[in-house]
């Protein structure tokens, strides 16, 4: 019982929603219908049925690749979505997924769209005695710009950079959120209730620089428990295990 429960645990639950497999940050499963966000592929959840999420061979070309961590994988070139680092699992051939994070770091070169983004990747470099990487000095740059624009992150408080985007089932001005009062459904919420510090959606959705943990390398989400202090792992959301004291990591 509990191998069927395992398998239709990742069934597209509406199948009105299948229009938005036409999407191209959309992957549709192996025989299924079920269509997932290419954000999820490689990080190590189940989402599809044959689990081909997980064993997906182009991640370097996938959209988010610049908030990827590259390595080889059986001698294979795999990008690896950014929550797997550090997480004590060794992913990558050589381990380097889990190096120290100054290890990881370039001294020199990056990418232009990777200039405050919300993940170092320059060494800290001393200049007129301050400590500077390409995230300090970023209250001057632009969060809403053409490079974090609709890529699943919040870089803007407010998330202002991720609203009326393709993928959004929202309104030009509202995120999409789970209201603690009616966990049946996904709901909208205007942009101005987001980051104003109060919490209205399951999980502080709505309050990034709440659950956001930086482990020196990578901004990782995190889960905030409902009328608690605690906050747990993306990673432990429906498993069938209670981490949040009234169980609201198993109730959507």
């Amino acid at each position: 019982m509990e191998n069927i429960n395992n398998l239709f645990r990742t069934c597209l639950i509406e199948p009105n929603e299948t229009h938005y497999c036409n999407h191209s940050n959309m992957y549709q499963c192996k025989n299924s219908t079920k269509c997932i966000s290419k954000y999820r592929l490689l990080d190590r959840i189940q989402d599809c049925p044959l689990n081909d999420d997980e064993t997906y061979n182009a991640s370097c070309s996938l959209p988010d690749v610049h908030r990827r961590f590259s390595c080889s994988i059986r001698s294979y070139r795999t990008c690896l979505a950014s929550l797997l680092i550090e997480d004590r699992t060794k992913d990558c051939d050589n381990g380097e997924d889990e190096r120290r994070i100054d290890e990881l770091l370039v001294e020199n070169h990056i990418y232009f769209q990777t200039i405050c983004d919300g993940n170092r990747d320059l060494l800290p470099v001393l200049i007129d005695g301050r400590y500077e990487t390409d995230e300090t000095e970023c209250q001057f740059w632009l969060c809403n710009n053409m490079y974090s624009r609709c890529d699943r992150f919040w870089l803007c408080k407010n998330g202002a950079d991720e609203v009326n985007c393709p993928f959004s089932n929202c309104s030009e001005f509202e995120h999409s959120c789970v209201f603690p009062n009616d966990t049946s459904k996904v709901s909208c919420l205007p942009i101005n209730q987001a980051g104003d510090s109060v919490i209205h959606c399951l999980g502080a959705t709505d309050e990034r620089h709440i659950t956001q943990y930086n482990n020196g390398y990578r901004f990782l989400q995190r889960f905030k428990c409902w009328n608690d202090s605690e906050s747990v792992s993306s990673l432990s959301l429906c498993n069938r295990k209670s981490e949040c004291r009234f169980g609201d990591d198993e109730i959507f």
